[in-house]
This record gives C-alpha cells, sequence and structure tokens, in this order.
C-alpha cells in the first residue's frame, strides 16, 4: 500500500510538471512571432515563419498554378491559373495567413492539436475571380479540336477520290459551354480548397458535358442516287485537270476544266460525253471580239504622236479567227479531254506561217515591228522590234494622174531582188528594173528608184510614182535586209 501511495504521487507530480511546462509553453508560444511547431503549407514546413516569409516562399506556386484541360486524353486547353481568371493577389495571401496564425496563438486547443499532430495550412483565399476571363476562356471554341456537328449517312470519296461511297452516319463533339464550364470551375476551386497547386491540375472533359446525337443512318436515298453520283464525279475527274490555252502573243486566255465542265455532260444515259455548241459559239465569238483586226477600222498613232484611222475596207493587215474551224477545233480539243495550248485557227492562213502575220502582244498586233508610210510628209519610217531602223525621205503615187498611193493598213507580200515592174497599155506603159522588190497591195509595193536624184518635198503630185512607194537605193536595201513577209505597212494621209 505504501509503494501504491509513493508511485501515485510520482505520477501525480510529473502530471502536474508536463501541465506546468505546456502551460508555460502555451503561454510562450503566444508571445512569438512565427507559427507553431508543426504547421505545414503546401508541404513545407513553416515552423517559426510569419506570413511574409511564407508567401515569398510559396508566391511562385500559386502564380504558375497550371491548369490543363483533356480531351480524351490529350491536351485540350492549358494555362496557369491567370488565364482562367483566378488572379493570385498576394496581399490577399498574407492576410489569410495571418488570420490563421492568430488562431493558432489565441486557441488553446488548436495549439496543442498543431504542437501534437501537426496543421497542414490552406490558403483558400489567395486568388480573386473574374468570371469574364473565365467565360472568354473557358469554351467550345477555344478547344484544340474543332467542333464538328453530327451528320447523318451522306456521299463521301473514297481513299483515291475514284469514286463516291456512302459513310455511316456520325456523332459529332459538340459541348454545351454552361456544362463545361461548370465542371472546370468546381475542379479549379476543389483544388484551391483542398491546396493542391504545386502540382499541374487535369482536368479531363466529362461525357455529359457533350451534346451532340446520332445523326440518322438512313441510306435508302443514298443507295438510289449513287450511280449517277459516281458518273458525274467520273466527268469531273476527267476535266477538272484539263486547261485549253490559247495564246495571243505573250498573253493568254485560259478556258479552264471548271469551265468545260459546265459545257459537258452525256448524251441521255449512255456514257457518251457532249458538248454545249452554244457554249463552245459563245467562248469563240468572244474570243473573236476581243482579238480580231483584219478587216476592221483601227487607229494607229503615227511617229510625230497624231493617232489617224483606217477604214475597215483598207485595213488588209490583221488577224481574224476562223470561227467555223475554231468551233469544230474546239469541240475536237475538249472532247479529247487533254490540255492543249495554242493560236487559235486563223483566217488566211498560207506560205508565211499561221497566221500571214508576224506576231502580236495581246491585241495589238503590230507588236513593235511596221512600215509607216506618211504621204502628207512623203516619209518613211522602219521599226522592228521596237526599235528605228529607217527614217527618211520618199515620193508616193502620183495625184494629178489619180495613181496616188492607197492609203490603209497591209502586209508585206513577200520581197524580191532584181526585180522588172510593168504595167499600163500603149503610150503608158512602162517597165522598169528594181533592185529591191518588196509589193504590199495591187502592185503597190516599196522600192528603190535609183533614177530619182531627190525625194521628198512636193514630188509626188506631178512627178510621182505609178502608186509605189519610191526609196533611195540604200534605204531600200536596209529595209529589204531587215523586213520579213507579212510585217505591216501602214500608208496614210
Amino acid at each position: 500500500m505504501k509503494k501504491f501511495k509513493i508511485l501515485l504521487g510520482v505520477m501525480l507530480g510529473m502530471l502536474a510538471v508536463t501541465l506546468g511546462v505546456s502551460v508555460f509553453c502555451f503561454v510562450s508560444c503566444r508571445d512569438s512571432r512565427g507559427f507553431v511547431t508543426g504547421t505545414r503549407l503546401d508541404n513545407k514546413n513553416v515552423t517559426g515563419m510569419i506570413p511574409e516569409e511564407i508567401i515569398d516562399d510559396v508566391d511562385s506556386e500559386y502564380k504558375g498554378f497550371k491548369i490543363r484541360i483533356t480531351e480524351n486524353g490529350k491536351t485540350a486547353m492549358e494555362g496557369i491559373a491567370e488565364d482562367y481568371g483566378y488572379i493570385y493577389d498576394r496581399m490577399d495571401a498574407v492576410r489569410e495567413l495571418e488570420q490563421i496564425l492568430a488562431e493558432q496563438k489565441s486557441n488553446y486547443l488548436s495549439y496543442y492539436k498543431t504542437l501534437f499532430l501537426g496543421s497542414e495550412l490552406v490558403l483558400r483565399q489567395a486568388y480573386k475571380f473574374d468570371s469574364n476571363v473565365f467565360k472568354d476562356r473557358v469554351c467550345a471554341d477555344n478547344l484544340a479540336e474543332p467542333r464538328v456537328p453530327s451528320s447523318d449517312a451522306s456521299f463521301c470519296l473514297n481513299e483515291d477520290g475514284s469514286e463516291y461511297i456512302i459513310a455511316d452516319a456520325t456523332k459529332g463533339n459538340e459541348i454545351d459551354d454552361r456544362l463545361l464550364r461548370e465542371f472546370v470551375q468546381q475542379a479549379i476551386k476543389t483544388a484551391i480548397n483542398d491546396g493542391n497547386v504545386a502540382t499541374e491540375l487535369v482536368i479531363e472533359i466529362p461525357a455529359e458535358a457533350y451534346i451532340s446525337v446520332m445523326g440518322s443512318n438512313d441510306k435508302t436515298e443514298l443507295i438510289k442516287e449513287l450511280p449517277a453520283k459516281n458518273k458525274e464525279l467520273r466527268l469531273q475527274n476527267k476535266y477538272k485537270d484539263v486547261n485549253i490555252i490559247y495564246t495571243f502573243g505573250k498573253e493568254e486566255e485560259v478556258l479552264s476544266g471548271n469551265q468545260i465542265l459546265e459545257w459537258v455532260g452525256y448524251s441521255g444515259s449512255s456514257d457518251r460525253i457532249v458538248v454545249d455548241q452554244t457554249k463552245i459559239k459563245e467562248y469563240v465569238d468572244e474570243l473573236a471580239e476581243i482579238y480580231d483586226t483584219l478587216w476592221l477600222s483601227r487607229k494607229f498613232v503615227t511617229t510625230a504622236g497624231k493617232t489617224v484611222s483606217v477604214d475597215s475596207a483598207h485595213n488588209a493587215y490583221g488577224y481574224r479567227i476562223s470561227r467555223e474551224n475554231e468551233y469544230k477545233q474546239l469541240k475536237k480539243d475538249i472532247l479529247e479531254a487533254k490540255s492543249v495550248k495554242r493560236e487559235p485557227i486563223y483566217d488566211g492562213e498560207g506560205a508565211y506561217g499561221n497566221p500571214l502575220y508576224l506576231s502580236r502582244n495581246g491585241t495589238d498586233d503590230l507588236n513593235g515591228t511596221y512600215v509607216e508610210v506618211s504621204i502628207g510628209s512623203q516619209h518613211v519610217w522602219f521599226y522592228k522590234n521596237g526599235k528605228l531602223v529607217v527614217d527618211d525621205d520618199c515620193v508616193t503615187g502620183k495625184i494629178s494622174n489619180g495613181h496616188g498611193t492607197i492609203p490603209g493598213a497591209y502586209p508585206l507580200a513577200y520581197k524580191q531582188k532584181s526585180r522588172v515592174l510593168r504595167g499600163g497599155t500603149g503610150a503608158g506603159a512602162y517597165s522598169t528594173f528594181v533592185n529591191y522588190w518588196m509589193p504590199f497591195n495591187l502592185g503597190q509595193g516599196l522600192h528603190d528608184a535609183s533614177w530619182r536624184a531627190k525625194f521628198g518635198g512636193n514630188i509626188y503630185y506631178n512627178r510621182g510614182s505609178h502608186g509605189c512607194v519610191n526609196l533611195p537605193l540604200k534605204t531600200a536595201k536596209k529595209i529589204f535586209e531587215n523586213i520579213d513577209a507579212g510585217t505591216a505597212i501602214i500608208v496614210y494621209n
């Protein structure tokens, strides 16, 4: 009994000492600045630290809180909390820690609980929420995968694009933005309330956020239409890459496969392709309206800068599309379904090539190469590829007896050396040798006139030629050596 009393006394004494020490520690710790032993924040021991010190240590974690939204396991959106409208506020975080610290220091039970069991702090007021930023950020349009609606069974091309097949109905991936936002916001709130901001928050879009339903898979009508659909596809594949290119010098007119497809079709239920002849005619006629220059009135700007007119009856130089022949050729080209690049078929094909004349640049059928003869100035200029080759006086047809050189635009028919020119009858008959003969219209031509001592002036009134353009020997020779058959000769008053 005596031993029991001694043991009881020792135990009571120890309890008293322990209580005394505890009371002493509690009273002492209430006056210290930092958190109680055993306090942790984000798995960090913050014993003895004051709020400002703690926040300095965890600022970057809260600012850099990563949030990633996934769809079927793939990243659909990612960013930090601020991107989602959760803006970290350091002062609010400090104030919240100050409140928790004050509670530890003033509450005896809270102190001992922390001291013996530890305490994990959570900052639930460290973020200010901006609902507008959140709404703008979290929506279906901002997800990585584009949203597609559900579709009914439909036609689609096979892998090589050679025919149509019927694709099954599909279920889209449309999302209700309201449901998506509710889910994401709740997940972020839970992470913050649980203190899980040090690691990335991954939010998988839930099935209930999707609103698309499966489309109709009824293929009855599609099956009926499939043969005609594939027949049309074969026509498209045949012509889609075909280009018929007309050249007008450096300029081109392209009849594309897409335009041709508007002209072609099948003859009834057969596989024979037919072409709309009206469309062909309209197209060729339009080209002719733009590019024809033969037997149409023309304007010509002289070396002196004056614009003169050539009436249609005297415009024998130029291009004219042979419409009937071109209709046939274009139809043939289309039915062959092969790309081709060519000139249109012109009237006047001959020994000088197609066409008779030298070159053109779009609607400009002279293209810098022509002989210019001014009757009024009794002068001749010869340009070749835009450069002046000859600039000299001449003598044209005799006006007084009605043999004046006829104004107009003409192609050079040919050129010949050492030619005897004959004409007239009776007393008016003549036979004249020339070294360089270059005819262009009704026996009129350019040639040397070595018998003349002078050129230019008013000689042509009473002592002019029989209609030809007389030139000094050196001038005629230079033109002859540089000119080609088909070159334009422009004569004006």
